[in-house]
């Protein structure tokens, strides 16, 4: 019941979509991924990132995660993808106490 909430509330202020990812094998439970999403169009929308596409986002991820091999955010290890949805939430913060309203 409280995860629920948690998640309809994400979902409602920051526009998180938890619907899993569908692929040719079946669908794909990545709930992190949906939130770095949703972090990258909020970071957009802010004016701190120039290209707001997923692919800029696994470009970004690339760059800043300290984790082997190119992964890209969607294949993230759990601990990298929370380093990293910590890292856009501190900028998301940043962004916000500058003045600029999403």
């Amino acid at each position: 019941m409280l995860i629920d909430s948690l998640e309809a509330w994400l979902a409602r202020e920051a526009g998180v979509d938890w619907a899993p990812y569908a692929t040719p094998l079946g669908v794909w439970e990545r709930p992190r991924a949906r939130v770095l999403e949703a972090q990258w169009r909020i970071l957009h929308r802010l004016g701190r990132v120039r290209i707001g596409n997923l692919a800029a986002l696994d470009a970004y991820a690339d760059r800043h995660v300290k984790a082997p091999g190119r992964r890209g955010y969607l294949q993230l290890p759990d601990t990298a993808a929370d380093a990293l949805i910590r890292h856009l939430g501190d900028r998301i913060r940043q962004a916000k106490a500058r003045g600029t309203q999403t």
